[in-house]
């Protein structure tokens, strides 16, 4: 009764492969009838004949002796088991279709196989969605490529006449104190600041579209992070009192040597403290290090903390988002392309580490940065990669 009314194909045969079982779903999966093929044929008109065969050749290297077509289907269900794959069946009029085919042994009451069931399920569709899928991803991530290429050559390509701007603007502002032409100065500081801004833009494209494409180099070292955090304060402190901020760096301990590219660290830490200047008024920020476990591992964790504006919990979500800025009045406000967040954590995690934030409205934002540390000499270090 099953065998009847179930939409899923099921054919039995004898163990010589001559068919027993051609049920109503096989049927209307195939075009044959059933008195068309119950004792009169075997499964070998519904095949494929290479597929099967290079089942069976692969069988026979498997096993060490010749495997035959019926063979292909049922030696493994012959040895105990069973076999489930997927297999092309051929209907009457010439169509194919994919099915997901298991075959098992038929057995008496003594244990003796009497035949074999082979029950197959239409997957055609499901294969068409996968490959559909498949092919659409596949095109994504070529468009993808081409684009950040594309922004990778634009970059480069627009940062040469740039830098000339900026460097005639330079050029005349000294020519005009020169000649005592004042008037003229304001104008041209405002180009070249607006270049300067333009530059940096391009500079946060350039990075983004190297990360995307796969192309960012790393230049790893062993170096002191005390040293670079002083630095990093030293450059930090002017941009900090321009809003009336107080900047303060919490090292308590030393927190020894780690093992990555200075000059990356460099450009994530500067881009957070730079938000943090840029979103406080005369409030307090905060640059810590420490050392940290992370996972078991030895490491160094740095945060950079504000007492700012803050984000709700639907901003904090999207904060590391590329071209994401809290909304339209926070861009026009305080600009920016929303990029350096992104280029910040994509850099960390191509150095081995993570980067996280929280936040609440009104309430400031703390970014926690984890970096592995140098590992002690005579251990890992050897087997790290050679700056290059």
């Amino acid at each position: 009764m099953l065998a009847a009314a179930t939409e899923v194909s099921i054919i039995a045969t004898d163990t010589r492969g001559l068919i027993t079982v051609f049920n109503a779903g096989a049927e209307r999966m195939l075009g044959w009838r059933a008195a068309e093929m119950i004792g009169k044929t075997t499964p070998e008109v519904i095949q494929d004949p290479e597929e099967v065969a290079e089942h069976g050749r692969r069988l026979s290297e498997e096993f060490g002796y010749p495997i035959d077509w019926f063979a292909a289907f049922v030696e493994r269900a012959r040895r105990g088991g069973h076999e489930e794959r997927e297999w092309t069946y051929v209907r009457r009029d010439g169509s194919r279709l994919t099915v997901n085919l298991v075959v098992t042994a038929l057995r008496d009451a003594a244990g003796e196989i009497t035949g074999f069931l082979g029950v197959a399920t239409d997957i055609t569709r499901r294969k068409e969605a996968e490959e559909a899928l498949r092919a659409a991803k596949e095109a994504a991530e070529a468009a993808s490529r081409e684009k950040s290429r594309f922004l990778a050559n634009m970059s480069h390509e627009l940062r040469t006449p740039l830098n000339s701007v900026m460097g005639y603007s330079e050029m005349l502002q000294l020519l005009a104190r020169r000649k005592g032409l004042e008037e003229f100065i304001p104008d041209l500081a405002r180009i070249h600041a607006s270049g300067e801004h333009l530059l940096r833009l391009i500079n946060d494209i350039l990075d983004l579209s190297k990360v995307e494409a796969g192309r960012l180099e790393l230049s790893p070292e062993i170096f002191s992070l005390a040293t670079l955090l002083s630095d990093v304060a030293a450059t930090v402190e002017p941009l900090a009192a321009r809003n009336a901020n107080r900047f303060q760096l919490d090292v308590p301990d030393q927190p020894g040597e780690i093992y990555a590219d200075p000059t990356r660290l460099r450009q994530i830490l500067l881009n957070l403290l730079g938000n943090a200047c840029k979103f406080t008024e005369a409030g307090v920020i905060t640059l810590h290090a420490r050392r940290s476990l992370c996972d078991g591992r030895p490491g160094v964790l740095v945060q950079v903390r504000d007492t700012g504006i803050g984000m709700t919990p639907e901003e904090l979500a999207r904060v590391f988002e590329p071209f994401v800025q809290a909304d339209g009045s926070t861009t026009r406000k305080y600009g920016g392309t929303g990029l350096g967040l992104s280029i910040a954590k994509r850099l960390c995690e191509s150095m081995g580490g993570r980067l996280s934030a929280e936040s609440a409205p009104q309430a400031g934002t703390c970014f926690t940065l984890w970096l592995p540390a140098a590992a002690e000499e005579g251990t890992v270090v050897a087997a790290l990669p050679a700056a290059p």
